[in-house]
């Protein structure tokens, strides 16, 4: 008996090492390898690739949005905080300015009274006239400021309204006019300041006249008005 033992299992050893070799060449043959398992708890399945059908044109490819790039951001440069500008505000109207109260010039009234001595007697037709001036009665173009006749007894009285604070005269001229040419007249002696409130009163001037050359004296103007040029020739 033990003679035959030996060939058998021989048999099969040889038997099992044929079945272990296909299986290894037959995909149905199951495996004892265990699986390995994926760790990563976020593992994403496999997505099989749907069939091929028999149209074989590839689907239209889906339009890429086009995203504009952002512009590039300015430079910002902070403004200084040292010694700030300080801020205007423009006025939104210009206001007008109230026009500066008008003050009157000054005047003083001034009244005189006199009379006139000539040696001689009168031409036909001419009379003196006193003419109140305000500065000197015998310059050249004086700053008359009224005149008046001289009665025939040689009396004489008016007013007139001067500038505050100046100096007055009075001559007496012989002419048929206050305005016409003279060749015989005269100056009252004396100061006569004219700055009083109320009126000024000048009394007992006396005047003396007598040839000299001719002169002619100019209409009456008021206490602040300038002469007038005289056109030209």
């Amino acid at each position: 008996m033990k003679p035959q033992s030996k060939p058998r299992l021989t048999q099969h050893f040889r038997d099992g090492v044929l079945v272990f070799a296909a299986c290894g060449f037959i995909a149905g043959c199951p495996s004892n390898k265990p699986t390995a398992v994926s760790t990563d708890k976020q593992a994403v399945p496999a997505v099989s690739a749907p069939p091929v059908t028999g149209n074989t044109t590839p689907p239209p490819a889906a339009p890429t949005a086009v995203t504009a790039a952002p512009a590039a951001k300015a430079d910002v440069v902070p403004a200084a905080t040292t010694n700030p500008a300080p801020t205007t505000i423009p006025p939104t109207a210009a206001t007008a300015q109230p026009a500066p109260p008008v003050t009157s010039k000054k005047t003083c009234e001034v009244e005189f009274f006199g009379s006139v001595k000539y040696n001689k007697p009168l031409p036909p037709g001419q009379k003196f006239w006193v003419y109140a001036v305000q500065g000197d009665c015998l310059a050249k173009n004086p700053h008359v400021l009224g005149a008046t006749p001289v009665n025939p007894e040689g009396r004489f009285g008016y007013e007139v309204f001067s500038a505050w604070g100046v100096d007055l005269s009075f001559c007496a001229g012989l002419a048929e006019s206050a305005h016409k040419p003279l060749t015989v007249y005269g100056k009252a002696t004396g100061k006569y300041h004219a700055e009083a409130e109320g009126e000024v009163v000048f009394r007992d001037i006396e005047i003396t006249a007598k040839p000299g050359p001719i002169r002619t004296f100019p209409i009456a103007r008021s206490a602040y008005e300038e002469l007038t040029p005289s056109p030209p020739k």
